[in-house]
């Protein structure tokens, strides 16, 4: 019986993983950075591109909650 609430509890996780992955589109234009890097001389290893999708959903999300927090809906170049 423990083997089955074992093997649901990875199932679990995996699927929290694939909702993960699915809920983090990609929101970098990954051609524009690879010219832009290019441009400069410098190549890209494709895991940059995730950490850098990760630092612009950071951003974005540290916006958004001080826009809410000063209750604005807009957010502003200073909320960056």
């Amino acid at each position: 019986m423990e083997e089955n609430s074992d093997l649901s509890i990875e199932k679990l996780i995996e699927l929290r993983n694939e909702k993960i992955k699915k809920e983090k589109e990609k929101i970098i234009h990954i051609s524009k950075i690879k010219d832009y890097i290019k441009k400069n001389d410098c190549e890209i290893s494709p895991e940059t591109f995730d950490a850098l999708n990760q630092k612009v959903f950071d951003i974005l999300n540290l916006a958004i909650q001080r826009t809410k927090l000063n209750k604005r809906k807009t957010i502003k170049p200073f909320d960056l």
